[in-house]
C-alpha cells in the first residue's frame, strides 16, 4: 500500500505531503513515510495497529480468515447479495456494506497480510522518521490499544499523542480534534 501511495503522488504532480490514515491507514501512512521520507511533510496517524495490539486482531482475525479461505461458497453468496444492497449517506455502515462484499479471495489475502505480514515499520524505522507526528488515540480498544498509539508517538522524534474521548468523538464531536489538527498543519 505504501507503494501505492507514493504512485498516487507522483501521478497526482504532488512532490511533497502530509499523509494520514485510521487503523491500517495510519499503519500504511508510517511505511510510507519510513519508505520514502522525501514525499512526506508530516504524518496524522489515528488508532494505529501494533504490536499490543496482536493478540486482540489474532482473535478477531483468524476466525475471519478461516471463514474466507473454508467457507468460499457461502461468502461468495452472501458477498453477491451484500453488493446489491444499496450504499447509504452514513460512510461507517458503507464500510461495514463493502467489507461484507468484498469475494473471499480478496478478504483472504487482506487477512493474511494482516495477520503474517509486516503491519508496521520495525522500531528501528520508526525512530528514523523525522516528520512531524500527531497520533490520535482512545482508550478501551483492543485493536487499536492506547499503549501502541503512546508507543509510536514516544519513538517518533517529532511525535505528538493527542488523546480522544473516544473513537466517535473526530466523527461526532469533531470541534477538540479538529482545532489539534488544525493546529498541527498550520505548524
Amino acid at each position: 500500500y505504501a507503494e501505492q501511495v507514493g504512485a498516487l503522488l507522483g501521478h497526482l504532480g504532488v512532490d511533497r505531503a502530509v499523509l494520514g490514515g485510521l487503523s491500517l491507514g495510519a499503519n500504511v501512512s508510517l511505511f510510507a513515510a519510513a519508505e520514502h521520507p522525501e514525499r512526506v511533510r508530516g504524518l496524522i496517524l489515528e488508532m494505529p495497529v501494533m504490536e499490543w495490539a496482536v493478540p486482540a486482531a489474532a482473535l478477531a482475525f483468524v476466525p475471519m480468515l478461516l471463514a474466507a479461505h473454508y467457507g468460499r461458497p457461502v461468502m461468495r453468496w452472501t458477498s453477491a447479495v451484500m453488493r446489491q444492497v444499496p450504499r447509504t449517506p452514513v460512510r461507517a455502515l458503507n464500510s461495514v456494506l463493502d467489507a461484507a462484499s468484498m469475494q473471499p479471495e480478496v478478504m483472504s489475502a487482506i487477512l493474511h497480510g494482516v495477520l503474517v505480514g509486516p503491519v508496521v515499520p520495525t522500531a528501528e524505522q520508526r525512530v528514523a522518521i523525522e516528520v512531524p507526528a500527531l497520533v490520535l488515540a482512545h482508550s478501551n480498544d483492543l485493536i487499536h490499544p492506547f499503549n501502541d498509539a503512546r508507543n509510536l508517538a514516544d519513538q517518533l522524534p517529532s511525535g505528538r499523542l493527542v488523546r480522544a474521548h473516544s473513537p466517535l468523538e473526530l466523527r461526532l464531536r469533531p470541534e477538540r480534534l479538529t482545532a489539534e489538527l488544525s493546529d498541527f498543519l498550520a505548524d
